[in-house]
This record gives C-alpha cells, structure tokens and sequence, in this order.
C-alpha cells in the first residue's frame, strides 16, 4: 500500500507585485476614509497621474459588489472641470459581499450623454488577488450604479 502525502507550499507575491497590490489597497482605504496620505502616496500619486494634483474617489455597485475608485482631476478652474475630466487612469478595489477587498487598477472614458444630464462611463480594470492573479472586468456606470459586461 502507497501512502501520498499532500505537500503545502506557501505560494508568496513577487516583491515588486506585493507592494503596488497592498499600496492599492491602503491608498483607497486612505482616500475613502479620509485619512492623511504619506510621502510614500504621494509617489505613488505622481507615478499614476503625474501632474494632475487634485485626487478623489466615487464609488459604484453592482447587485453584490461595490468598487471603490480614486481618480483626479486636472487643476483648472471649478466651471472646467467636467469639459477636462472626460477620461484617465482609476485606481481602487471592490468588495464582495462586504468582506473581500480586490484591488485593481485601470482607465475611464466618458461616453456620449443620453440624456442632458446624466453622465455615461466605461471602465476597463484589471483586479488583481493576493497572489496576482488578474482578470479584466469592463463595464459602464451611470449615476453610481455599474452594468458589468463580463
């Protein structure tokens, strides 16, 4: 009689992964709960947006998951901003079920309006797990509510 033992092997992140994936999700956590940013954010701000100083964040949902983005805003004058801000890079994660946090990062184009006031956006994101397995999730929200085209 053969005995098989299952081996367990700790499967770790890259290093240069394990530091943007936790960075994404202590970046957001920051932005949403309004807490003071670092140094270190500040890095990370320049790395993403470069000179677009003016960061925010807004959230959408789906039936069972909520994501949470941050974005900025070009500094122009306040009746500018919606002519200036039609598209750019998101950071954020979403949360399933109120437990799981998944952080991704990816862009935001703003479509052509329906009706006059009401704002279309297309996302495309790559979400990313502990151990940096990706998917690609695209989709449009309109008033804070996301249709997901998975």
């Amino acid at each position: 009689m053969k005995i098989n033992k299952e081996l367990n092997v700790p499967i770790k992140i890259r290093p240069e992964y394990d530091s943007l994936y936790t960075w994404e999700l202590e970046f957001v956590d920051k932005i949403v709960g309004g807490k003071p940013l670092t140094a270190n954010d500040s890095s990370y701000i320049n790395m993403f947006w470069r000179n677009k100083k003016t960061i925010s964040y807004s959230d959408v949902k789906s039936p069972d998951t909520t994501f949470y983005y941050v974005f900025a805003k070009d500094n122009v004058a306040k009746n500018k901003l919606d002519d200036q801000n039609k598209e750019g890079r998101i950071v954020g994660y979403y949360q399933i079920g109120g437990h799981q946090k998944v952080p991704f990062d990816g862009y935001m184009e703003e479509l052509e309006r329906k009706e006059k006031d009401q704002r279309r956006w297309k996302i495309s994101i790559s979400a990313h797990d502990s151990v940096f397995n990706s998917e690609r999730i695209t989709g449009i929200f309109i008033d804070h509510i996301i249709h997901l085209s998975k």
